[in-house]
């Protein structure tokens, strides 16, 4: 009889153990999947945010572009109507000789 009682005892400490240990379980696993959606939902947030910059300077950088063609092709214009002008000079100089 004592081995019956001695049995029972054993069991009931080792359910109740595993009892503590299914309670910590769920507290564990609820922390992680808090912190999961947190770090997502700042992650979904930091992304926007970026996101956002990222058009900005998308934006400005064509700006930017489209200024340096126009001033390119009109640096051109001028380089090719001093051309002309050296060009007609260069011709009347040396026309003489």
């Amino acid at each position: 009889m004592a081995t019956k009682k001695a049995n029972t005892n054993t069991k009931n400490k080792f359910e109740a153990r595993l009892e503590d240990v299914k309670d910590i379980t769920k507290v564990a696993n609820d922390f992680v999947l808090e912190t999961a959606e947190d770090i997502l939902e700042k992650g979904f947030k930091n992304g926007a945010k970026w996101q956002e910059i990222g058009e900005k300077s998308l934006q400005g950088g064509l700006k930017l572009a489209a200024t340096q063609q126009d001033l390119f092709f009109d640096s051109l214009d001028m380089l090719k109507g001093q051309f002309k002008v050296g060009k007609s000079r260069f011709s009347n100089l040396f026309s003489k000789n």
